[in-house]
């Protein structure tokens, strides 16, 4: 499928995944303000991504997703368009009323920690473990990093272990602890018992970093660990996408959670007793909302031992336009409420092509007329369909793109509505 952008614009394709270069006949304004972002996005499906601040100039992003261009005026909207041969559609965001000059944007697919950080090794040293034996070695900070080793799981007899942290490209170290939790499986690799913890405080750097050794009297403390049940309570209609239950320590990045177990909406799960009152337990739980398998996703975090209960809360609502609404103009309201406030909503609006057209706002309250962007059609006597993602402790979409939403220590959780069908005006 070719996609016809009205205006003057040529493209040679470089590669799948290269992206591609592109020049504009509309003049660039010497007096406009220049936009500096990068787009967050693993380019797996995607042939190439046009970032516009405004209708014009518009560019294609690098292969790294670093991109510039400049805004005629501030505040000025982001458009960020992708086409995909493999979706066979085109998938537009918007992001309205955005003042900052170096927006990140998060898209589909995109892992962090693989490109652009800066990776650290660290060796770990322990008294030698046997069979049936667990070992987690877990990182713990206030600060953005990614391990790419959390435990290891043996029946030999080991008495160290290499973890790896990343951490972003423009830092050189970090500060953290560390702590060593081993417990006791059994026949069927689940854990029966915690039997050993200890932690230490940490500053690391990218260079070399001298071996953490626990010793015998470093992991003496023997956790005392309690059978907790949970249950997950959703509407009716929505679909479970599963739940995890965790250790957890309010503050610090969500990276250094420690998973200890998890399952469908109900079960229990053996959770240690660590010492002191900043370890918690977290349960979170991923759903799917009815009409339009868009994800949301929830959590609570409580003291050790108390109720792991957790449902689903719905503060947001759609007002209008209701189910199966029909003749909708440029002049019909797009409502929605909300009981918690504040937050970024992301409208959503598909059209018959399956093209969709995410746009990012604080308001709650929209015209038909407002869901316009470059490449995204609206056509006539058409079925549409529509719902509403919220984003909260976000106020406006400057705070949003300030850095990648899901690195931002406010990102808690995403609340997403039932899908809703609509039929515009001849």
């Amino acid at each position: 499928m070719k996609i016809r952008i009205k205006i003057s614009l040529c493209f040679t394709v470089i590669g799948v995944l290269a992206g591609f270069s592109s020049c504009i006949d509309e003049p660039i304004s010497p007096g406009g303000n220049l936009i500096k972002g990068k787009i967050y996005e693993s380019f797996l499906f995607y042939e190439g991504i046009l970032v516009s601040a405004g209708e014009y100039p518009i560019v294609s992003a690098e292969i790294n997703g670093n991109f510039e261009t400049q805004a005629i005026n501030i505040p000025y909207d982001l458009t960020v368009s992708e086409y995909s041969s493999y979706f066979i559609t085109t998938f537009i965001s918007k992001f309205s009323q955005v003042t900052i000059t170096k927006p990140q944007v998060v898209l589909l697919y995109y892992e962090y920690g693989k490109q652009g950080y800066n990776r650290i090794n660290l060796t770990i040293r322990f008294p030698q473990v046997g069979k049936r034996k667990n070992v987690a070695i877990v990182f713990l900070s206030r600060d953005v990093f990614f391990p790419s080793w959390s435990g290891i799981i043996t029946d030999l007899k080991q008495d160290s272990a290499i973890i790896r942290i990343s951490i972003p490209s423009e830092k050189t170290s970090i500060n953290g602890r560390l702590y060593y939790l081993e417990s006791t499986a059994g026949s069927s690799h689940a854990t029966i018992s915690y039997d050993k913890f200890g932690i230490k405080d940490l500053s690391l750097n990218i260079s070399n970093n001298p071996d953490v050794v626990f010793s015998s009297s470093d992991i003496d403390y023997d956790p005392p660990e309690i059978t907790v049940p949970f249950q997950v309570n959703l509407p009716q209609a929505y679909q479970n996408h599963g739940t995890a239950i965790s250790v957890t320590v309010p503050g610090m990045f969500k990276s250094s959670d420690y998973f200890v177990g998890g399952g469908d909406t109900l079960g229990d799960v053996l959770v240690p007793i660590l010492p002191g009152n900043e370890f918690k337990i977290k349960i979170f739980n991923r759903y799917s909302s009815p009409f339009n398998g868009s994800e949301g996703e929830h959590c609570k975090i409580v003291n050790p031992g108390e109720p792991l209960n957790l449902t689903l809360l719905q503060h947001l609502n759609i007002i209008s336009p209701q189910d199966l609404a029909e003749n909708i103009t440029d002049s019909s309201s797009f409502q929605i409420t909300d009981s918690e406030e504040p937050a970024v909503y992301k409208f959503t609006i598909i059209n018959r092509r399956f093209q969709s057209l995410n746009f990012y706002t604080n308001k709650k309250s929209l015209k038909f007329s407002d869901f316009k962007a470059r490449e995204f059609v609206k056509y006539a006597n058409s079925n549409y369909l529509w719902y509403v993602t919220k984003y909260p402790n976000f106020k406006n979409t400057d705070e949003f793109l300030t850095q990648p939403y899901e690195l931002d220590m406010r990102y808690n959780y995403i609340e997403v509505t039932p899908g809703k069908h609509f039929k515009s005006a001849p």
